[in-house]
């Protein structure tokens, strides 16, 4: 049974509050957000949530305003997910669950990451406030620093968890540059080889000549498709060989009359077939007769 996603019987705020935010993923997704992840890659890669999933998240916290979605600079057409005023008051509650989760549901080793004052490089209490000033630092002034319990780099991390082995500031992009993307169609390819000169490479001996290409003439050029043509009436294929030798003998007759080659007479003798199989394809598809007690049904090849 699918929950519904509204809350039918309660008009308290935390109930509307939730209708929103409640979501499985959807509060993760904020937090990666405050982090500076804009892009649904990068989205999809740090979370391992389906795509499905991620893509329904972020369309209700567009239409609920939480999010929006606008172009990213220097990128053509690419779009980006960003914080509205909307979203960045809920860092208040994305601070909150943090703190408690950290105190009530602690991971082994310690805090994976920790929230520092910018200002003074202090740790944040529970509350918000810097340890060392006393200052209530707003959301734009904290950094995300790695804690003691956060695991070593590994070459396998996705671009996010590599971006948060270091210090950064909340709300600014996490990650400065937008994966490559594919050329717009008229526009020129970009090398991404060096454009420097390659060196000749020195051989031993010198580079034989390349033999001399025999000339071809329209009468040898047309042999390999009239034998061909002459495999396929011996394998009495039913798709009307004799029709297909038709056209070619017509083809050849124009171009004989244009003076380019000479007519080419078939070198095969045609099959007793050739004038069964030159019937049209709507003939041949009535013409599959089935005999009971012999065990076949004779058909078409290629035509099945």
């Amino acid at each position: 049974m699918t929950l519904p996603r509204d809350y039918r019987g309660q008009a308290c705020a935390p109930a509307r509050s939730l209708e929103t935010v409640g979501g499985r993923w959807t509060l993760l997704i904020l937090r990666d957000a405050f982090y500076g992840v804009r892009r649904f890659g990068e989205f999809a890669a740090h979370l391992g949530a389906p795509r499905a999933v991620l893509t329904d998240r972020l369309a209700a916290l567009t239409g609920a305003g939480v999010r929006e979605r606008r172009l990213e600079p220097g990128t053509g057409r690419r779009e980006v997910y960003g914080l509205t005023p909307q979203g960045v008051a809920l860092w208040p509650a994305v601070r909150a669950l943090t703190s408690w989760g950290e105190e009530f549901h602690p991971a082994e080793g310690g805090p994976r990451r920790v929230f520092r004052h910018a200002g003074d490089g202090a740790a944040l209490d529970p509350d918000g406030r810097c340890t060392g000033c006393g200052a209530a630092v707003p959301v734009a002034d904290v950094l995300v620093a790695p804690g003691p319990g956060l695991a070593p780099p590994d070459p396998g991390d996705d671009p996010v968890t590599a971006a948060l082995a270091r210090s950064h500031r909340l709300l600014t992009p996490l990650t400065a540059h937008a994966p490559a993307r594919r050329p717009e169609r008229g526009s020129p390819r970009r090398r991404s080889w060096s454009s420097a000169p390659v060196p000749p490479v020195a051989t031993s001996a010198p580079c034989r000549p390349a033999p001399a290409r025999t000339a071809v003439g329209p009468d040898t050029a047309i042999v390999p498709l009239l034998n061909g043509l002459a495999h396929l009436d011996a394998l009495n294929v039913r798709f009307g060989p004799s029709a297909v030798l038709g056209g070619v003998a017509k083809v050849v007759t124009v171009l004989d009359d244009a003076g380019d080659i000479r007519r080419l007479a078939p070198p095969w003798p045609i099959s007793p077939s050739a004038s069964r199989t030159a019937r049209s394809p709507r003939a041949w598809r009535g013409s599959g007769r089935s005999s009971k007690g012999r065990g076949s049904t004779r058909r078409c090849r290629g035509t099945s």
